[in-house]
C-alpha cells in the first residue's frame, strides 16, 4: 500500500514521496505498456543494460528460464479511481504538466520493476532471440511502476503554485 503525492503530465502520471529518493510510475488500467505478446512469457531470457544491444552476441548473454506473465491485477469493486484520475486531468491550459490542485490517495495493486534496458526472449537455446524494450511507458522510459488494484482515501489538496503562476503569465493584470 502506498500513500503518496500524485503528479501528471502530458505523457505520464507518477507519485511522488518526500521520504524517498525516487518517484514511481503510475498505470492505469487501459495501460498500453502491458506485455501483450504471450512469446515474452516462453522460453528463456537474458538481460542486457548496455547501450549497444544490436551488436551483441546472443551466445555471449547470461540466459534464465522466464518465470510466467505476472499476476493479473483486477480492480476491487467501489474504489476512487475515476475521481483519483479526473483529479490528475484537471490541468491548466497554459500549462499542461500542471495539475490543479495536489492530489493523495491511497493506492494498493502490484509494483513492477524492470532491472534491464533491453530483454532478450527464446523459445529455447537453439532459437532464434527477439528483443524487448524493457521498461514501462512512452519509449519504455520508467523502470518501476504501480499498476493499481484499488484507489482510496482520495483527497485533493490546495492549488499547486504553478496554477498560480499559469493563470498569472495568462492574465497578468489580474483579475478585474
Amino acid at each position: 500500500m502506498v500513500r503518496a503525492e500524485a503528479v501528471a503530465g502530458d505523457h505520464a502520471a507518477g507519485l511522488v514521496d518526500p521520504t524517498c529518493s525516487e518517484s514511481l510510475r503510475l498505470s492505469g488500467s487501459s495501460d498500453a505498456a502491458e506485455p501483450q505478446d504471450p512469446a515474452r512469457w516462453r522460453g528463456q531470457f537474458a538481460c542486457w543494460s548496455g547501450l549497444e544491444h544490436e551488436r551483441l552476441m546472443p551466445e555471449s548473454l547470461h540466459w534464465s528460464n522466464l518465470p510466467g506473465p505476472p499476476i493479473e491485477v483486477k480492480p476491487e469493486p467501489g474504489d476512487e479511481s475515476q475521481r483519483f484520475y479526473d483529479a490528475l486531468s484537471d490541468r491548466h491550459e497554459a500549462d499542461r504538466s500542471c495539475v490543479h490542485r495536489k492530489v493523495t490517495a491511497t493506492i494498493v495493486g502490484r509494483f513492477d520493476h524492470e532491472a534491464c534496458k533491453f530483454i532478450w526472449v527464446r523459445a529455447d537455446p537453439t532459437a532464434q532471440p527477439r528483443i524487448f524494450g524493457a521498461g514501462f511507458g512512452p519509449n519504455h522510459a520508467t523502470l518501476s511502476r504501480l499498476k493499481p488494484q484499488s484507489i482510496k482515501d482520495v483527497a485533493l489538496g490546495p492549488e499547486n503554485d504553478c496554477w498560480r503562476k499559469a493563470e498569472m503569465k495568462r492574465n497578468p493584470a489580474g483579475p478585474r
